[in-house]
């Protein structure tokens, strides 16, 4: 039952009742207000959230890191940040990860998820394990080329420097690296690559891409490249270089160099 409106001009009991209503803006949708001076009831609305099941959060938040790190070239946003952007509450974003370092290791899995994507794809399109070599070299350097501040998360970011408590982020760099060391390891096998032992081989050959990747993201100026036809034909010379140390003196490199983007 509604409260007698109280004596007065009309202007007063508007302006009262406005902030009132201003006042309770941040309620839910369809609550009605009464206040203790016994204005008329004020039907009071909530600007919408957005709705999202469970695991669609999820992804929308890390969605929208991915677009702040295109876009800004940095991972310098919060969680209050990310859920202002996606129109839910600040609190929502806690019910999939503790904190900030928890989206940021979630981030960096998808990088990774996506560079062992382009190295698969890239390895399916080679004829001989070679070949794969080069190819997944170069479509590591590409992956990093075209996604530099995801890249630089990955490797450098100071939150996800010790990972031990991060079992996803863990799991997903032992999976991009291991896809290295398996193609290292079957050019032994089938006897491509002779140089010695495929363990140092490998770590040799992820040092050899990941530089080439970090030189190629922050100094590409300095090294006179700026396309991405310069990144492959640079890199592709890279690997050609690489392969006369693990090729046997009799066996060329087949011309990685010369193949197209």
């Amino acid at each position: 039952m509604a409260c007698a409106a109280p004596r007065g001009s009309g202007r007063l009991e508007a302006i009262r009742t406005n902030l009132v209503a201003a006042y309770f803006a941040r309620y839910d949708n369809g609550y009605r207000v009464f206040n203790r001076f016994g204005f008329a009831p004020v039907t009071l609305r909530r600007k919408r959230e957005h709705s999202y099941h469970h695991n669609d959060l999820r992804n929308a938040l890390l969605e929208e890191a991915l677009v702040i790190l295109r876009d800004e070239g940095d991972a310098n946003f919060t969680l209050r940040d990310l859920a202002r952007r996606v129109g839910v509450s600040h609190a929502a974003p806690y019910a999939h990860f503790a904190d900030r370092r928890a989206l940021l290791a979630a981030v960096a899995v998808r990088g990774y998820e996506g560079l062992c994507a382009a190295m698969s794809e890239a390895r399916a399109r080679a004829a001989t394990p070679l070949e794969a070599f080069g190819e997944m070299g170069v479509a590591y350097v590409l992956f990093g080329w075209k996604h530099p501040a995801h890249y630089r998360l990955m490797f450098q970011a100071p939150e996800l420097a010790k990972a031990d408590d991060l079992p996803e982020l863990r799991a997903a760099e032992a999976t991009a690296y291991a896809m290295l060391d398996e193609t290292v390891r079957f050019g032994h096998r089938a006897g491509f690559v002779t140089s010695g032992d495929p363990t140092t081989d490998s770590i040799v050959s992820w040092s050899h891409v990941h530089g080439m990747t970090s030189l190629l993201i922050d100094r590409h100026e300095f090294l006179g490249v700026s396309s991405e036809e310069e990144v492959v034909a640079l890199t592709r010379a890279a690997i050609e270089r690489l392969l006369t140390v693990f090729l046997p003196a009799a066996q060329p490199a087949r011309g990685l160099a010369s193949r197209g983007a």
